[in-house]
């Protein structure tokens, strides 16, 4: 797992995960808003992008890599820890693991009911489905489908031609048999849950059951979007309440 570095060290700290086939690039423009003020650490998680090389194992080993990154850089306690989709489980693992990880909290799309039927078709799904990656016709249908900025689709399509079939299959199924225990109600951090309005029912259901676990945490369904398209396609409106929320 890489940690990608923006603004200075003396600033205070934000974390922004990424989602599952993206990279640190999917969060640059939110990045550019705030490099100025704050210390932005971007990972790329395990199977993605630079560190495609190393296979993605589960969101509870991507969690510990993130922990034993602010051990080591002296960046925790962050101001603030955001992810989108997979990103949003990393976080959630890691206010679970570590509740006093973040002061604040912005978790985006994450399931965290398990669906064991569709990580019992993963390995299935990329057999069949993987040889299509290299085509761009494909790779732009996944891009439409990830509501992915015509701009990102670039480097969306180098990082994904890259991506091993080991990791794919391994972050469908930690992503479709992740479960929010409830160790999660020991978190300290004031966390805002999004889902937005056009996700799948069970992702509104995950939103609406961390905003039960986490103590002191509002719920915004936003209206209008689908599965991470807030942070993908308005940066400058996600920039502007991460810094609300670090501030109120």
């Amino acid at each position: 797992m890489r940690f990608m570095e923006f603004g200075q060290k003396k600033n205070p700290a934000v974390m922004l995960l990424h989602g599952g086939g993206l990279s640190w690039w999917s969060f640059e423009p939110v990045i550019r808003l705030l490099e100025k003020d704050y210390f932005v650490v971007a990972p790329i998680v395990d199977g993605h992008g630079e560190d495609g090389g190393q296979p993605f194992i589960s969101i509870e080993d991507s969690a510990e890599k993130a922990l034993r990154y602010l051990d080591q850089s002296g960046a925790a306690p962050l101001l603030c820890l955001g992810g989108l989709s997979l990103g949003a489980q990393i976080a959630v693992q890691m206010l679970a693991k570590r509740p006093d990880v973040a002061l604040h909290a912005v978790l985006e799309s994450a399931l965290c009911y398990p669906m064991p039927f569709a990580a019992a078709l993963a390995p299935a799904t990329y057999a069949l489905c993987y040889g299509f990656i290299r085509q761009h016709w494909f790779s732009r249908l996944q891009a439409k489908a990830l509501y992915l900025p015509k701009p990102m689709w670039k480097s969306y399509y180098k990082d994904s031609v890259q991506m091993t079939r080991e990791t794919l299959v391994h972050i469908a199924q930690s992503n479709a048999s992740y479960h929010a225990g409830p160790d999660l109600s020991r978190s300290c951090a004031k966390a805002l849950i999004v889902a937005g309005e056009k996700e799948l029912p069970i992702m509104k259901k995950s939103a609406r059951r961390l905003s039960e676990l986490i103590p002191d945490s509002r719920l915004w369904i936003a209206p209008g979007l689908h599965h991470g398209q807030w942070s993908l396609t308005q940066p400058g409106a996600y920039a502007e309440k991460l810094k609300s929320l670090c501030h109120y």
